[in-house]
């Protein structure tokens, strides 16, 4: 967790020099680590409520470390050697950005952010029915809409509140979970130590249930 809390003291300390107010770096970093430790305490709180009375609607996002992925994980995507792949979410610069997580990878998950694919230990990843939920096709432009009765599958936001929704897109061999909104410019995914955008792409949508409603309860924060 020291290497992540030290991620986002230097995300601070980077965006410091472009706030218009008068903020020492300290204060900044102090402010970043502290919601940050907020976050993964929230985290914390919902894993237990989640392992003791189980999963309350048809998606869950559970709190975990390195290459321990939780039971009923769902697979999203597969690298380029076919290791499966699954959606995490962790909090950075403000925001709940998604990425991807694996039991191939060194720290158990990573995420894309200003260009670049961020390794991560400490972070959340989606557990869900698989009847529950499904893919379907999207291009850029991206509209925020339903898809053939299917509502997205929300759970992130950008640092001003926009929502981010589950994406996936196809590249270099590989099928990589990650993130899109009505403001990118597509899917933003991550290979290979970079972050990229795919215009075509597929995003996760809930299937309806049989009385026509949306079968979820959906916690942000």
């Amino acid at each position: 967790m020291a290497q992540q809390l030290l991620l986002a003291a230097a995300a601070a300390t980077a965006l410091t020099p472009h706030v218009g107010q008068v903020v020492t770096v300290a204060t900044a970093v102090t402010h970043a680590v502290s919601t940050l430790q907020t976050w993964i305490r929230s985290a914390e709180e919902r894993s237990r409520a989640y392992y003791e009375r189980g999963p309350t609607s048809a998606v869950s996002w559970v709190f975990t470390h390195g290459t321990e992925i939780p039971r009923g994980a769902l697979v999203c995507g597969a690298d380029i050697d076919g290791s499966p792949l699954y959606v995490c979410r962790t909090f950075h610069r403000g925001g709940i950005h998604f990425g991807k997580a694996g039991l191939h990878f060194k720290k158990g998950a990573m995420f894309g952010y200003d260009g670049k694919e961020l390794e991560i230990e400490f972070y959340e990843v989606l557990v869900a029915d698989e009847a529950a939920v499904r893919w379907e096709t999207a291009v850029y432009p991206f509209y925020v809409r339903t898809f053939n009765g299917g509502t997205l599958v929300e759970g992130g936001n950008e640092h001003d509140g926009s929502p981010l929704f589950v994406a996936r897109a196809f590249y270099w061999g590989g099928t990589h979970p990650g993130k899109t909104s009505s403001y990118l410019k597509g899917a933003d995914i991550t290979f290979a130590g970079k972050e990229y955008v795919v215009k075509d792409f597929q995003v996760l949508v809930y299937n309806l249930n049989p009385g026509g409603g949306i079968a979820f309860i959906e916690e942000l924060d």
